[in-house]
């Protein structure tokens, strides 16, 4: 720039100098960081203005505040109101001890003083940040990224926070638990979920919802409400503000009356494997779905008919007591049968006579294969690898052999 052109950097009143930001190769623009040194851990430390990666980029109240990690020492700390003209303050934080580092992260203003940091409630504090990383769908990890997911955590990063979360009615992981602290959160019931989607369509999108969409759409995305708000979004888009019926879910989402998971789930517990194949490949097309979901939807499902056949045979109870368990057995487990409860759970009833003990004990066996083999990284073939599961779950193996 030229020699002419006003200094826009203001000095800190902290770090008085006549030279400071006068040099002749400073750039008078951007933002650098003033040359100061590290005597508050170590007075041997060099003088230099080194400026790390950027971090709390932040405007609150007027004021753009600047954040960045110098060195791994501390975070500097300047202000601006036009992001011109900077002033750099005292550093926001230091490294605890010599050598404990200060690493990369953001920053959040705590409007509602949640931290408790502020004694002045007109005064929220801005608060730094960890990197976060969440994974979703645990279980559903392949072999290789869970080794490698077992070797991070044996010895994880300071300065970051990693988020596991696991779908409802999975199985417990020991080996994570030891690494983590686990929160338990009971998913919404199918009932609930439904109230969730009217509500947010009405309320955050100003549209309607028919009954038909709703039915299309819950059974796909399930009690995932990220995902539903984020499909909702789009169909709200694409009808333009009008309802969204099912022909806006079938165009945008990709579902279709007779070809859900629960259409699937139906035709294998009525052991329909010419209907159970044919609707494979149109439900491991739709979003969301692979074969570990599917696999634990068919689990939930032959756990579910093997549990009322065995309470139908010890204590004889009537098909509406056995209803009222079932109920009852799916909101104590917390499970998502892929469709909703009242629905999965008539059809549940209505397949028992087609299920003997030994059928139901070779279907859980199949299972328990197909689920390990889901998480095996060789596996090829999702679909090829669900479709050898029903063929199996229908029986159609065992009567080609006979």
């Amino acid at each position: 720039m030229s020699d002419s052109l006003p200094n826009p950097v203001v000095i800190s009143e902290v770090v008085p100098s006549t030279t400071l930001y006068q040099e002749r190769y400073r750039p008078q623009f951007h933002f650098t960081a003033r040359q100061w040194t590290m005597d508050r851990l170590n007075p041997r430390e060099r003088q230099e203005g080194w400026l790390n990666d950027l971090n709390g980029l932040i405007y609150y109240e007027g004021e753009y505040h600047l954040f960045a990690q110098r060195w791994n020492k501390c975070w500097i700390h300047a202000i601006s109101r036009d992001l011109v003209h900077w002033r750099e303050l005292e550093p926001a934080f230091w490294e605890e001890k010599l050598d404990s580092a200060v690493q990369s992260g953001s920053c959040v203003i705590d409007y509602r003083n949640s931290s408790g940091l502020s004694p002045n409630k007109n005064t929220p504090p801005m608060m730094a940040i960890r990197r976060v990383v969440v994974v979703r769908d645990i279980a559903s990890l392949r072999k290789d990224a869970r080794q490698i997911l077992d070797r991070y955590l044996a010895s994880p990063a300071p300065d970051s926070v990693v988020v596991l979360v696991a779908q409802a009615g999975s199985k417990p992981d020991r080996l994570l638990e030891q690494h983590a602290t686990s929160v338990n959160f009971a998913p919404l019931s199918p009932d609930r979920v439904v109230k969730w989607v009217r509500h947010h369509a009405t309320t955050s999108l100003g549209v309607t919802i028919t009954d038909e969409a709703i039915e299309l759409l819950v059974p796909i995305i399930g009690s995932d409400l990220p995902q539903l708000a984020a499909e909702l979004d789009k169909l709200a888009n694409y009808t333009g503000g009008a309802a969204i019926d099912g022909a806006a879910v079938s165009a945008v989402v990709g579902v279709r009356h007779g070809e859900t998971l629960g259409d699937l789930l139906d035709a294998v517990a009525s052991r329909d494997t010419r209907q159970a194949m044919s609707l494979l490949p149109y439900v491991m097309a739709l979003p969301k779905v692979s074969a570990v979901p599917v696999i634990m939807a068919l689990a939930a499902q032959m756990l579910a008919i093997s549990w009322a056949r065995a309470a139908q045979k010890s204590r004889r109870l009537p098909l509406q007591a056995l209803e009222r368990e079932l109920f009852a057995l799916l909101k104590e487990a917390g499970a998502y049968p892929g469709r909703p409860w009242g629905e999965a759970i008539r059809t549940w009833l209505r397949v028992l006579p087609l299920w003997d003990d030994a059928s139901l004990d070779r279907a859980l066996d199949a299972l328990l294969n197909a689920d390990r083999a889901a998480k095996e990284s060789r596996v090829s073939s999702e679909e090829q690898l669900v479709s050898s599961l029903i063929l199996s779950l229908c029986g159609i193996a065992k009567r080609e052999a006979a």
